[in-house]
């Protein structure tokens, strides 16, 4: 038996109950003998051991114990303390993990994650080139580990090895998006870049590298800053490098939700105001990022100040709030978007809603947003005839608001047919609706046959259908 495990199992006590759980956390009970806690820390404490007694003992617990080992953050610092074999058995380890994560890979298509905290212990104690070792098989748990655990160091690394061709441009991209001193790592990637072996005069900065540096929630401004800092002197940028900030960069600056996000707006808005631009994947964007999308719409919008903003009609749908189906995260998106559109209602005659939009807003539950839009000052609303309808078949639309709407913006508006019928298949205001039409376009009103029938399908159409044949007798001809 190895000497570690004659120094922490001695086989004279086995407790079918856990005596670390127990509190008594004695060391000569065997690994069998805990739970499974307490176990995977028993099995550490034994790796430590044999670490310290030397390269021939870990080799010994490595195959006694194999797959149970795994390389913890401990593990490493305790072979960076041997003095004379510590650089061998990091690399035992370390090709250790690998192996037994492709096993499990190909065994049952699981996976065997590697702690990041470890890896990066590893970096930093050791002159191990862990890039090489893990390059095809920990990439994951590199990327993981480079947003929290990078140091200059780290940066150092990277670059050597991106020189010597040993990352590609997807992975470097990866490791821009990621790594927390990735602000570090570019200016010499920039200026260097050119000398790449594999990548003379190729690798050109376009709207891929920038999406990943302005997804970077570490140090992407400081990354953005650099790119037009080379930009504007005309220092590691050629005349093939695409630095445009278009919509899907600016969308996936909108997602940000770091602690970069507000500093990549600042710097865009000092830099590239006419790049903040407002369209509906940009919108979008913005209301799934909760944290700043205030922050976010108050940047774009004074940037657009005195240009014209258009809604669309794909820019006020969803907008439906209090369904009882939607999850929390949805529900704070609609509140959201309603948010940034009663923002966007405020900046008056700059902005300009379609057809499709105002016809939209008209058949909302929530009429709050259509109200502000018509009460605002300024040059009246064209009211388009889908808008007219759309609101007399809305249930939740109040007289008031009709009222706004044909005596103020919409007066050269007809009540057609269209308009009665809506007013007629609205369930629970039809007949208020229709007697506010009548009294507002006497002379306009024309009751067919079309409505007629319209209203004796309805359930409760009776006193609708008493009301059009009382407007036809007295006033109306009927078609």
């Amino acid at each position: 038996m190895p000497l570690a495990e004659q120094e922490l199992n001695s086989p004279t006590n086995r407790n079918p109950v856990c005596p670390d759980c127990e509190g008594i956390q004695p060391l000569n009970l065997p690994t069998e003998a805990r739970c499974d806690f307490h176990a995977k820390k028993h099995l550490e404490n034994l790796v430590i051991v044999a670490i310290a007694y030397g390269l021939d003992e870990f080799k010994q617990i490595l195959q006694r114990h194999r797959a149970k080992i795994r390389m913890t953050q401990r593990i490493v610092e305790a072979a960076a303390r041997n003095p004379t074999s510590s650089d061998e058995i990091m690399r035992l380890l370390l090709n250790h993990e690998i192996n037994e994560k492709i096993k499990a890979k190909e065994n049952n298509g699981g996976n065997r994650y590697i702690d990041s905290k470890a890896l990066f212990a590893t970096v930093t104690l050791f002159n191990v080139d862990i890039f090489t070792i893990m390059k095809s098989h920990i990439w994951q748990e590199l990327l993981d580990g480079l947003s929290i655990h990078s140091t200059p160091k780290t940066a150092s690394a990277i670059l050597k090895f991106w020189t010597e061709g040993g990352i590609s441009v997807p992975q470097m991209q990866s490791i821009l998006r990621t790594m927390s001193h990735a602000h570090l790592l570019l200016p010499e990637l920039l200026r260097q870049r050119s000398l790449t072996p594999g990548f003379p005069l190729t690798l050109h900065l376009n709207q891929d590298w920038l999406i990943a540096i302005v997804q970077n929630t570490h140090c992407g401004e400081k990354m953005l800053e650099t790119v037009f800092k080379f930009e504007k002197e005309g220092e590691g940028l050629s005349a093939y490098d695409d630095t445009r900030i278009t919509e899907e960069v600016l969308v996936h600056a909108s997602a940000n939700r770091g602690l970069s996000c507000r500093p990549i707006f600042t710097l865009l808005s000092q830099s590239r105001p006419h790049s903040l631009i407002l369209t509906l994947p940009i919108l979008t964007s913005i209301t799934s990022n909760p944290t700043f999308a205030d922050l976010i719409l108050n940047f774009i919008l004074v940037a657009n100040w005195g240009r014209t903003i258009t809604v669309t009609e794909a820019m006020v749908c969803d907008l439906e709030p209090g369904n009882q189906f939607l999850n929390y995260t949805e529900k704070q998106r609609i509140r959201i978007k309603n948010e940034a559109l009663r923002k966007i209602i405020k900046l008056g005659d700059e902005v300009v809603f379609t057809d499709g939009a105002l016809a939209k807003l008209a058949g909302l539950e929530d009429t709050t947003l259509l109200s502000e839009l018509l009460s605002r000052e300024g040059p009246p609303i064209a009211i388009p005839q889908d808008m007219l309808e759309a609101l007399a078949g809305n249930p939740n639309a109040s007289i008031d608001l009709l009222q706004l709407v044909l005596g103020g913006h919409g007066q050269s508006n007809r009540i057609t047919e269209g308009v009665l019928l809506a007013a007629i298949e609205n369930q629970w205001s039809g007949l208020e609706v229709l007697r506010f039409l009548v009294r507002q376009r006497r002379r306009e009103v024309r009751v067919t046959q079309k409505m007629l029938k319209a209203a004796a399908r309805q359930k409760w159409g009776d006193e609708i259908l008493k009301f059009l044949l009382e407007v036809k007798e007295r006033g109306g001809e009927m078609e």
